[in-house]
């Protein structure tokens, strides 16, 4: 294949994991909008990522470790990158639009770099953290008095998205402190999902929330398995996107992921947002470009097929 065409197949890796990634959050909006609690949404997202993931590392030839740092490694993500935020994002998802929803979200490398700066993990650098700050103006645009949002409701429930994007924030920071290098980001992605539906599991079915797949199915069950499905599929494009065209070119999916879950949102469940919101996004697009590394490392343990 040449230089040209491989560029080509980059670059369109990038758009479909982009959309794809970005389409998961107006399914977000419509799963959670018609009666299903949190934790019946969530149990049936880890088990299809969990099968997803199982899968291709069968097919790559890779087996999860299960040693003690492994198994403290996967608990920590499992709490701090799925059970906490998502059960905070399925609540909130309620109550605003995807698109706002989407806007939120890409604010966690903003609310990674400070955490990063405290630990010793990232240096200093003046154009990162001037991105940081112009995410905090984006912020304050939507969810400040006369903002972007059309209520104070929908802003405090904002702010409850931005709590679990510090949840988000963490867990990243916390993969970085903890320096299990021999795992590799699939398999924390088989054994995090694992863990997370052992912790759940008992209170699924003792809160009522477990969603029966043996129901007639209707729009709302088909976004629950999408969801599930998308995020697997597009988090194995990134990470093919990390092996064969590299870290750096792979974070440019952060663009598309916010503006395709915007515009998505926008075409699927005909949302519309004030002024004050499109100046949010723009804002959000360049703190993307301005907190991103210029040479980020490649993701640990993660080597080309």
């Amino acid at each position: 294949m040449s230089l040209f065409d491989r560029k080509a197949v980059h670059f369109a890796l990038l758009g479909a994991t982009g959309a794809a990634w970005g389409f998961t959050h107006p399914l977000t909006k419509l799963a959670v909008s018609t009666g299903y609690g949190p934790l019946g949404i969530m149990f049936w997202q880890l088990v299809i990522v969990a099968t997803i993931s199982g899968i291709a590392l069968i097919f790559r030839g890779r087996r999860p470790p299960f040693h003690r740092e492994a198994l403290i490694l996967y608990a920590m993500i499992a709490l701090l990158g799925t059970i906490v935020p998502d059960f905070l994002i399925y609540t909130a998802a309620v109550f605003i639009p995807a698109g706002i929803l989407a806007i939120l979200m890409a604010i966690s490398p903003m609310v990674s770099l400070p955490i990063a700066l405290a630990l010793g993990v990232e240096r200093f650098s003046v154009r990162r953290v001037s991105g940081a700050v112009v995410g905090l103006v984006a912020i304050l645009l939507m969810i400040g008095p006369d903002g972007g949002l059309a209520s104070r409701t929908e802003a405090l429930w904002a702010l409850v998205v931005l709590a679990a994007v510090v949840f988000y924030a963490a867990q990243g920071n916390f993969i970085s402190w903890y320096g299990q290098t021999d795992v590799g980001a699939m398999r924390m992605l088989f054994g995090s999902s694992l863990a997370a539906m052992i912790f759940i599991g008992p209170a699924v079915f003792a809160s009522g929330q477990f969603i029966d797949p043996r129901m007639e199915w209707t729009a709302v069950e088909w976004a629950v398995l999408g969801t599930g499905a998308l995020h697997a599929l597009a988090y194995a494009g990134y990470l093919s996107l990390v092996s064969h065209a590299g870290p750096v070119f792979a974070s440019q999916v952060s663009y598309i992921v916010t503006s395709t879950g915007v515009l998505w949102s926008m075409l699927l469940l005909k949302e519309g947002y004030s002024g004050w919101v499109w100046l949010a996004f723009a804002l959000v697009m360049l703190a993307i470009m301005l907190v991103q590394p210029r040479r980020a490392p490649a993701i640990p343990g993660e080597t080309a097929p």
